[in-house]
């Protein structure tokens, strides 16, 4: 690392430090193969990325996030991200001579991103550090925590540069084994180094955050300006089963998440909306809401269904009376778009959309296909009693071509449709119903083919004539079902618009919730939903606050070392950075 004032003989100040690395070479060195794991970058570095990260909202103007329904497996997100490249953002100067910017874009989940692609304003695309070096890059993040309460602990080969190494770059069992004795549970006794640090809030939010995340890096070229448009895209799978999270306070005030335990298929909520019988709620996680001034979150529906209720939430479960910025719409469309801004660090962000089954076309075509079913077979079956005068065989035959033909033209109009992938995923049980429906009447023209239809002056339904009538049942049984999933679409669709509360143009006023928790169920974000979780990195315990994050920013900002020399043994490349200080190239 050197500084840019050196060459003018001043003092150096931390403005003003370059790291003469070139971020590609740096990238494939620490990728290379070891028999053991590389060691954290500088605590420098980690400092700024560490500032960086609790500031999100004070450099990122604006992220706008779009999800897109791409079939029944997965979703797409595209947002962008306008930002303000931070006046302490780390400088690596390449080979050619070239400054680069190192910026934390986002935080992910540790797991493998699906079609990630990030572009700039001009669809080029971004450079990237390699999962090593971004590693070493978290791994200067815990050090920099570490520093501010004992910076005694980071020194080259200590125990606690090895523990954090293990939870940034080792194995999950290593991972699991580490947290655990951090923890001290398990049968993982704490270590004395550790015990220090487990009380010091800095220290446990930055492990936790990266235990079970990593962080998104950039080099973006300091030529193109600090002004920056850019543009991330990556898809998501889901499953469509129905889940529940857990929220859940502990002990010390603060509260944990858990996403996904996935509830039993006889769940009311869920089989209602199986059938029909109520919308289908799917909650997304948006974690990076927090990580911007504004965020706007926008989602379209998928062919053949549409939104009938959207929700925004984001705030802190632990200080529910903390600004909660939350949006609201209600009425059937095509898109919703929610707004938040403002979002404190350390909440639990989340977004919701209902889909509905419209009345128009298909539900409209079943429900008349199924009543006239029922009708048919409900003549057929009253023709039948004794009272009635008996059959001949051409009568038998034109009552079998009837329920044949019947059962053929409903077929047809069920089977049409002009969507696929989310759309026939949310009806398939409901078709289900009608294909059954449908073919009630062959049912029916069997029976009718070859059971002997005995006559009988006894005015009541023999053993011999029963069956068509449990067939008209069913019919009916069907037809009422699907009559009941259209009456609730019909009343989905005539529910009373409601304007987002940043609808400036709508008179009427939308009361202002400031409590998260009565928020959560308002809103309904503590039911049952299918749950689409997040490539992006959230948190999984809340325990932050202001007062918390003033300390935070304040001890790292007072924590400063202007050279790699004066870090001494904080940094793992320390004799690399002297040796290009005095000039010497790679």
């Amino acid at each position: 690392m050197t500084s840019r004032a050196e060459t003018d003989g001043l003092t150096p100040s931390l403005d003003n430090l370059d790291w003469p690395f070139d971020p590609t070479d740096l990238a494939l060195e620490a990728s290379a193969w070891r028999k053991e794991l590389p060691d954290a970058f500088c605590a420098e570095i980690g400092r700024r990325l560490l500032l960086a990260e609790l500031e999100f909202s004070e450099w990122v103007l604006r992220r706008v996030e779009k999800v897109k329904f791409e079939s029944d497996r997965n979703i797409s997100r595209r947002s962008s991200i306008e930002l303000n490249v931070r006046q302490d953002a780390p400088v690596f100067v390449d080979r050619e001579g070239d400054q680069h910017w190192l910026v934390p874009l986002s935080m992910m989940r540790r797991r493998t991103l699906v079609n990630l692609d990030l572009q700039d304003e001009q669809g080029n695309p971004i450079m990237m550090p390699g999962i090593r070096l971004a590693q070493q890059f978290d791994q200067s993040i815990l050090l920099a925590a570490t520093a501010t309460r004992s910076p005694t602990l980071t020194g080259a080969g200590s125990e606690l540069r090895r523990f954090v190494r293990m939870v940034i770059a080792g194995e999950k069992h290593q991972i699991l084994n580490s947290m655990w004795s951090f923890e001290d549970r398990d049968g993982h006794p704490r270590p004395a180094y550790l015990t220090e640090l487990a009380a010091d809030p800095i220290f446990t939010t930055a492990l936790y955050r990266l235990s079970g995340n990593f962080t998104l890096y950039v080099f973006l070229p300091v030529s193109a300006g600090r002004h920056r448009l850019l543009r991330m895209a990556f898809d998501e799978p889901t499953d469509w089963e129905y889940q529940t999270a857990s929220l859940t306070e502990e002990d010390d005030g603060g509260f944990t998440y858990r996403p996904g335990r996935a509830v039993s298929w006889y769940e009311r909520s869920h089989t209602a909306a199986a059938f029909g019988l109520r919308p289908t709620r799917v909650r997304f996680q948006v974690p990076a809401a927090e990580n911007a001034a504004s965020y706007h979150f926008e989602v379209a529906a998928p062919g053949g269904v549409q939104i009938i209720e959207a929700s925004l939430l984001a705030g802190r479960p632990n200080d529910p009376m903390r600004h909660v910025s939350a949006d609201h719409v209600v009425g059937h469309s095509p898109t919703a778009g929610l707004h938040a801004v403002e979002i404190p660090n350390g909440s639990l962000c989340r977004a919701q959309v209902e889909l509905g089954i419209p009345t128009r076309g298909w539900l409209t075509t079943m429900l008349v296909s199924c009543w006239l079913t029922f009708a048919v077979l409900l003549s057929v079956a009253v023709h039948q009693l004794p009272a009635t005068s008996g059959w001949t065989s051409d009568q038998v035959t034109n009552v079998i071509v009837l329920l044949v033909s019947i059962s053929a033209g409903a077929a047809t109009l069920v089977a049409q449709r002009d969507f696929g992938g989310v759309g026939a995923r949310l009806v398939a049980r409901l078709r289900a119903i009608g294909v059954i429906a449908t073919a009630l009447p062959i049912l029916g023209a069997g029976l009718l083919t070859y059971r002997n239809l005995e006559t009988t002056s006894d005015a009541r339904v023999t053993a011999a004539r029963w069956p068509i009538f449990l067939i008209a049942g069913c019919s009916l049984l069907a037809a009422m079902l699907i009559s009941a999933a259209w009456a609730q679409s019909w009343a989905a669709e005539r529910r009373k618009k409601q304007r987002s509360p940043w609808d400036m143009a709508d008179e009427e006023v939308q009361p202002v919730i400031d409590d998260y928790l009565k928020a959560l169920q308002q809103y309904h974000f503590n039911t049952p939903a299918v749950g689409i979780r997040s490539a992006e990195g959230w948190h999984e315990r809340y325990t932050w606050d202001d007062d918390k994050q003033r300390k935070a920013v304040a001890a790292l900002q007072a924590s400063v070392s202007p050279t790699c020399a004066d870090l001494g043994t904080a940094c793992a490349l320390r004799e690399g950075c002297a040796t290009r200080r005095t000039g010497i190239g790679r």
